[in-house]
């Protein structure tokens, strides 16, 4: 019995299987200031929006024209409208539903990372009727923004899918040998960090103490067995909601920690 559990537990590391739910975050663009201006920051859902110049990746550069329609839809004419994902872990990909009225390929959309690369991008194929475009974060890093763009289009609505990779991934935390305590913790308890289970071809194992916006909190290298028992102390850790991401090569683990 004792080695059917310990084949057990390598056959989940080794598989590495999370269950994870998907959360999507729905910009309606009902919202938006009628007198917003170029360049100007207005939010939905806790994401900051704004109208901005067209670059050369659009079907013209260098303008900055829009209408808003109250709840119904935003019209581009040329311009760029962008949403500011930087505060958004786990990105899966990102839907726009548009309506372009200038012909195929002239409506734009582009997922963008924090070096300002395009990470994907996709574009109309039809025009005078609605069309969803679809973009995946293939690399599955931070997203600083989402753009789209065109020079006689109709925006109607915008959904962010996230990766809630903590649902589910709590039992699995657990059987692979991890454990950090107290969880739940107050602002005054300093956690202990643990790794029971694991073997020498395992390491090195990076630990991170992410934010709930994505900044890095506090980060440990742990080489070998012997440095696997360690203290995160009391003052790196306010209150809040964490998430602990312990790395083993391709293999990704996410624990919720929580700070009273």
């Amino acid at each position: 019995m004792k080695n059917m559990k310990l084949l057990f537990v390598f056959a989940l590391f080794m598989q590495f299987t999370i269950f994870s739910q998907t959360i999507t975050t729905t910009l309606t663009l009902n919202g938006i200031p009628e007198n917003i201006q170029c360049n100007e920051t207005w939010t939905e859902e806790g994401l900051n929006l704004s109208f901005v110049n067209t670059t050369e990746d659009d079907c013209a550069s260098g303008n900055c024209s829009f209408g808003v329609f109250s709840s119904t839809s935003v019209m581009l004419f040329p311009s760029r409208l962008t949403v500011d994902l930087s505060s958004l872990p786990n990105i899966q990909s990102v839907e726009v539903d548009i309506l372009d009225n200038c012909g195929t390929e002239c409506t734009k959309a582009f997922l963008i990372d924090g070096s300002n690369n395009n990470i994907d991008s996709a574009s109309n194929g039809t025009a005078m009727s609605a069309e969803t475009l679809t973009l995946e974060n293939i690399n599955g890093g931070s997203l600083s923004k989402f753009a789209v763009s065109s020079c006689e289009g109709e925006i109607l609505e915008i959904r962010i899918y996230q990766n809630d990779v903590t649902s589910g991934s709590e039992d699995v935390f657990e059987a692979m040998g991890f454990t950090i305590y107290p969880n739940p913790s107050t602002s005054v308890d300093d956690l202990q960090f643990n790794i029971s289970t694991l073997s020498a071809e395992d390491f090195p194992i990076s630990v991170d103490m992410m934010s709930m916006d994505g900044k890095l909190i506090y980060r440990k290298d742990i080489t070998s067995l012997s440095d696997s028992h360690f203290v995160i102390p009391s003052n790196v850790l306010s209150q809040g909601i964490f998430f602990l991401k312990v790395k083993s090569g391709n293999k990704l683990l996410t624990k919720k920690i929580i700070r009273h």
